[in-house]
């Protein structure tokens, strides 16, 4: 009985660890990441306003077409940046073909190569819908939001180890 009653103890402490971690997390974290983003949008709204522009950067703006998402989570609950594998990739085989130095610009083979080169460049950055000079607010708009998103995962995380957690502790009052 003593040593059931100590392994609740534990569990129960462990459990208010990650409550705190999750409170932590929401309040201060995850919160400020959605109001900073936003803020910052805000700026680059009114600096593009500023410059003479009639349309704003936000949902009336956006290209609404299916696009492959950039960011995803795996199996794991970790957060993969897809543009990021996208770039490698493409620094390779720039290396690659710098590393001959000579072209033979009769093949026909190297022209089909660099068409499916530009059709596997799916993962773009989606600020780049808005054009290549955008404002420096809506590139650290774009940073919070990415990290309120790590944040978001994380939450999930914590959620569903306190989740475990309190059915353990059920399991072992039973």
């Amino acid at each position: 009985m003593p040593e059931l009653q100590s392994e609740i103890d534990d569990k129960t402490i462990e459990l208010l660890n990650l409550i705190d971690k999750y409170e932590t997390l929401v309040n201060n974290d995850y919160r400020t990441n959605f109001i900073d983003g936003f803020v910052n949008l805000s700026k680059a709204n009114y600096e593009h306003l500023g410059r003479g522009f009639e349309t704003r950067y936000g949902i009336d703006s956006i290209d609404l077409r299916d696009r492959v998402a950039c960011l995803e989570v795996d199996e794991n609950f970790c957060l993969v940046d897809l543009t990021g594998k996208n770039k490698e990739v493409d620094y390779e085989e720039k290396s690659k073909q710098g590393e001959s130095g000579l072209k033979n610009r009769k093949r026909k083979e190297e022209k089909i190569n660099k068409i499916e080169e530009v059709s596997e460049d799916v993962f773009k950055d989606p600020i780049l819908q808005f054009g290549g000079m955008v404002p420096n607010q809506l590139r650290q708009s774009q940073n919070f939001f990415k990290k309120a998103i790590e944040n978001s995962v994380q939450v999930v995380k914590l959620q569903r180890k306190i989740k475990t957690l309190i059915l353990e502790i059920e399991n072992l009052k039973s």
